[in-house]
C-alpha cells in the first residue's frame, strides 16, 4: 500500500520520517510560532506529539530566520 501524502499550506509535500516504533511513514509537524506560543512550545526545547500512527514523536524545536520553528526529530536514545 502507498503511504499517504501529506500537503502543507501551499499545496507542498511536508517532510515526513519513519515511525521510531512502528516504521509507519508521518509527517513532521509544521509549527509557526503562534503555535508553537499557544501551545507553551519554548525555542530548543523537547516537543512531544502523537502522530496518526498512534505514537508519541519528539522533537527539539529550533528556533528559524523566520521567526518560526523548526522540529527536529530526536531518534534512538541518549546515552
Amino acid at each position: 500500500m502507498t503511504p499517504p501524502v501529506w500537503l502543507d499550506q501551499h499545496g507542498h509535500p511536508r517532510r515526513t520520517m519513519p515511525c521510531p516504533r512502528c516504521g509507519s511513514v508521518v509527517p513532521i509537524l509544521d509549527a509557526t510560532a503562534e503555535t508553537m506560543r499557544l501551545l507553551a512550545w519554548r525555542p530548543w526545547g523537547e516537543v512531544d506529539y502523537v502522530a496518526w500512527c498512534g505514537h508519541k514523536q519528539q522533537f527539539i524545536a529550533m528556533p528559524t530566520v523566520e521567526g518560526g520553528r523548526e522540529l527536529v526529530p530526536l531518534m534512538g536514545e541518549a546515552a
